[in-house]
């Protein structure tokens, strides 16, 4: 599935639950699977645009490792798509990088 099909999913969604996508402040990604990144430069220059700023993007380092699926019995691994730090620079989006537990919503959901 690519970005933008991933995209028009999730805003359809959003439109759906009327949600104030404008209200999001930052967003978080704790690993680097492609369903937890594909559409997302869309969606932050999006809020970006609306808010007339960026949004913060808190992430562990490792998003931006090469991720393969391994299933001997359909054959050898298969690399899967990688979150591009380039991409997001790109779009305006300055990824903050850390491995430390992020306390969000006053502390009471915490996140690595």
């Amino acid at each position: 599935m690519d970005g933008y099909s991933h995209q028009s999913r999730f805003l359809n969604k959003a439109a759906l639950l009327e949600a104030d996508l404008g209200g999001i402040k930052a967003v978080i990604l704790n690993h680097g699977h492609p369903d937890n990144f594909l559409g997302l430069v869309e969606l932050l220059k999006l809020i970006g645009k609306e808010r007339d700023k960026g949004v913060s993007l808190d992430l562990h380092p490792d998003v931006f490792l090469e991720r393969r699926t391994n299933n001997p019995s359909i054959g050898p691994p298969v690399t899967m798509p990688s979150l591009d730090e380039g991409i997001l620079i790109e779009a305006g989006v300055f990824p903050i990088k850390s491995k430390r537990t992020l306390q969000i919503a006053n502390s009471f959901i915490h996140t690595t």
